[in-house]
């Protein structure tokens, strides 16, 4: 069974895929024995370049799920601390981006008022 075939046979009931981008650093190392593919099954995720406004969306949503989770969790303060400061590097690119975009438009109006 092919991958694709594979992914659309599970169930989403619990864990939904989590959409990460193409070039996304994620994993930073795999084991032995485990293929890209492989892990990106195991943890769902989807490795397309969604557009900026769909990736800030879906961070909105997943931020607030896990703020939820961590709520009725048994993690210890230091783990939750870690998930946090993760977010604050997701939420960081991610404005980061924005600014481009916004940049880049603005230097677009300018470049159209003048001629």
């Amino acid at each position: 069974m092919d991958n694709k075939k594979l992914e659309s046979s599970l169930d989403y009931g619990l864990i939904e895929p989590l959409t990460i981008h193409e070039r996304s650093k994620v994993p930073e190392a795999l084991t032995e024995g485990c293929t890209e593919q492989e892990y990106d099954l195991y943890f769902r995720l989807k490795r397309e370049s969604p557009d900026l406004l769909a990736w800030s969306k879906s961070c909105i949503q997943l931020y607030e799920k896990q703020l939820q989770d961590l709520d009725q969790t048994n993690l210890e303060d230091i783990d939750k601390y870690q998930i946090l400061k993760g977010w604050l590097h997701v939420f960081q690119v991610t404005l980061e981006n924005w600014v481009k975009a916004c940049e880049g438009k603005q230097e677009e109006r300018k470049n159209n008022e003048c001629d």
